[in-house]
């Protein structure tokens, strides 16, 4: 009796097996590419999505759908490119934020907030709330900077959770922790006629400060999280300081030319676009260090790139007409030519991009 039980169980298990691989075997062969660096042949398109020319047209990805908005509607797609539904919404100045299990799009001229569900299905709505600087999601909370320079985090149904009065000046980022429990802001402001940069900490789930640097007297591009630390950017280099506490100075990166862009990838390593200039001749770097400030790599481009996006083990950096993927440890997997002026590229999954132009999206994927 034992034997034959042990038996069913062995064999349930190895179905379950079987199921598990074959549902998710792209899945699985991804990470089996990414492990081995192994080099993708091309990038097919399998899908055209026809869009009006916009200046204002945006899209995200989330659990492997895609929502564009275009010409004052929100289109939601499947993992298959399947349309699932059509949202008209009246309104010009969106952008579209990602939540746990919604989403958020908003107007930043007149401050109209719309959060929908992934069938599109509107959850709740207001109206006129004041000029929105900067809006941020923190699981299914929002977080949103008015032009007042006040920050006010609503929940999902857009009850209003908190508000706080934050220091005059220009907002120059907005970070979150990865829990989405804390957000860093940077503020820049003239103060007798200098330059004042202001770090502020903010513990969003106990609605308090925890941290904050009114004085910092450097230009800060911007701040970021960084486990325990916030990763201050400044226009000569990186200084890592202790979460709360900004006069603790974790360790420092003098950087080597001009700062074009900056993000800081899921395993924490810190990438940089940089150009130096020499005589009139421009060179141009992707650089990347660990998350002690330690060096990685030092790669030269043969073109100016200005934005970078992660995927799991792959860094995409890209300009208006040109894609360049590699490794996290900055090995070229392929780099590809674009006709059309490239506008916005995501990633929908491991193998799979969205490349925004003027008129047209296209869904690509890495074949190998």
């Amino acid at each position: 009796m034992k034997k034959g039980i042990k038996r069913a169980v062995l064999r349930l298990l190895l179905f379950v097996g079987i199921f598990l691989f074959v549902y998710n075997f792209e899945g699985i062969v991804s990470n089996i590419l990414i492990m081995l660096n192994k080099k993708p042949l091309n990038i097919e398109v399998i899908e055209t999505i026809d869009i009006k020319k916009e200046d204002d047209n945006k899209m995200i990805s989330k659990d492997n759908n895609l929502i564009i908005y275009s010409n004052e509607e929100i289109q939601i797609y499947d993992e298959f490119i399947e349309l699932i539904s059509k949202k008209s919404i009246n309104t010009l100045f969106v952008k579209l934020v990602k939540m746990d299990d919604y989403f958020l799009a908003a107007d930043i001229t007149q401050g109209d907030l719309i959060v929908l569900d992934y069938s599109g299905n509107v959850i709740s709505e207001i109206k006129k709330t004041k000029m929105i600087k900067e809006i941020r999601t923190a699981n299914n909370d929002i977080i949103v900077i008015t032009n007042e320079n006040k920050l006010i985090v609503y929940n999902e149904l857009l009850e209003e959770k908190s508000q706080l009065t934050l220091p005059k000046g220009e907002i120059l980022s907005v970070e979150l922790t990865d829990d989405k429990s804390k957000c860093v802001i940077t503020i820049l402001s003239v103060e007798d006629s200098e330059y004042n940069s202001k770090i502020i900490t903010f513990d969003i789930k106990k609605n308090t400060m925890i941290g904050g640097y009114n004085n910092y007297q450097k230009i800060v591009y911007e701040s970021k999280l960084n486990d325990d630390n916030i990763i201050v950017v400044e226009d000569d280099g990186i200084k890592a300081h202790k979460l709360g506490d900004i006069d603790e100075n974790v360790w420092e990166y003098k950087r080597e030319g001009n700062l074009i862009y900056f993000d800081i990838d899921n395993n924490n390593s810190i990438y940089e676009l940089v150009t130096t200039e020499i005589i009139q001749i421009k060179d141009y770097y992707l650089v990347c260090l660990n998350k002690d400030g330690k060096k990685k790599f030092n790669l030269e481009l043969k073109d100016k790139y200005d934005k970078i996006i992660f995927s799991k083990g792959r860094v995409l950096i890209y300009n208006e007409n040109k894609i360049k993927i590699l490794t996290s440890d900055g090995e070229e997997l392929i780099e590809i030519d674009k006709n059309n002026k490239i506008k916005d590229i995501i990633w929908i999954d491991d193998l799979t991009i969205s490349i925004m132009y003027e008129d047209e999206v296209q869904i690509c994927k890495l074949n190998y």
